[in-house]
This record gives structure tokens, sequence and C-alpha cells, in this order.
């Protein structure tokens, strides 16, 4: 679960790598991070999207867009990390209706082996609602 203590978030379990990153730039001065998001091609797939994302520079609809890919296992998996990436924002953001919808989405649809799966299922589970 995400609380905030002084800046800085702390979660009762483990984030997957991306979702470090992504938080750390959502925590840290956007600027300090263009040089190095600069060199991620804007086509790249993940991370690219997600950290754009905790950048401001793209929206979740436009994250979700970017997972498209005629691959149906890699755009499923793409999805997966869009819809839990964009909760996971939108709870630093206290927007808990739309972190569940989302969170919700992530633990259904993620396949299976995905830590963002178990992750989705971590955060609905202390936001105390049922997956």
């Amino acid at each position: 679960m995400v609380e905030r203590n002084k800046g800085t978030i702390k979660r009762s379990w483990q984030l997957p790598l991306k979702a470090d990153l992504a938080l750390s730039i959502g925590n840290r001065e956007v600027e300090q991070f263009n040089p190095v998001c600069s060199t991620i091609h804007s086509t790249a797939g993940a991370p690219a999207p997600v950290i754009r994302l905790f950048m401001d520079q793209m929206t979740q609809a436009a994250v979700l867009a970017a997972a498209d890919d005629p691959d149906p296992t890699r755009m499923k998996g793409q999805i997966c990390e869009a819809n839990f990436y964009s909760g996971e924002l939108s709870l630093t953001k206290e927007l808990k209706d739309e972190a569940t919808r989302l969170l919700r989405l992530a633990a259904n649809d993620c396949p299976h082996g995905f830590n963002e799966r178990d992750a989705a299922n971590a955060e609905l589970k202390a936001l105390g609602v049922v997956p």
C-alpha cells in the first residue's frame, strides 16, 4: 500500500523494478531524469511509456495506446503494465476510485507470472477492496 511520509513512499510489498524507477521519477525533480529519458525511443515499449507517464509527458490513455502490439501475448503484458502503473500513479495522487479501477484491471487481466498481477492484488487488499 502506498504511504506518504515526508515526501517518500513506503510500501508493504516489493514493487517490480519498473515501478520503483517510475515512482522515483515521480518523487524527484523531473529535470534530472530528462537526459536519461531522452535516450529512450518513444516506440521502445516498456518502460518508456511508463516513465513518461510518471514524468507527466504521457497520459494514461496514451500509455494504454502505446501497449498496442501485433503480438497478442506481448500486448496483453503491456496492457497489464499500463493499467498497473497508471493505478500506482493514481494512488500517489490520492485518486482511490481510479486507482482501484485500474488495479482491478491489472489483477484480473495480467498474465500469470507477471509481478504486476501480484502487486495489484496486494494493493487492492491493502485498500480493503476485493480484486
